[in-house]
């Protein structure tokens, strides 16, 4: 995701998602992460289009969103 916005909170609020859910990601047994979908296209497209358009509170909506619908899928998966 690269673009003309250059607001260290967006890229940080990105990585700190990332993180989160990595994180979330191993507590999961093997057997769990390997029948787990984590594919987001539509979430990730957002995100992209909120990058180029330079809109901040959209990008940081689209990141919040990522998050918590990849932290909500991992911690069924680990039910």
């Amino acid at each position: 995701w690269r673009c003309a916005m250059t607001e260290n909170s967006v890229r940080s609020e990105l990585a700190a998602a990332v993180r989160a859910v990595n994180a979330e990601f191993l507590r999961l047994p093997d057997n769990a992460r390997n029948q787990l979908d984590l594919s987001t296209i539509d979430l990730d497209l957002e995100l992209d289009r909120a990058l180029l358009a330079d809109d901040r509170g959209r990008a940081l909506k689209a990141i919040q969103s990522w998050r918590e619908h990849h932290i909500t899928l991992i911690r069924r998966a680990a039910r």
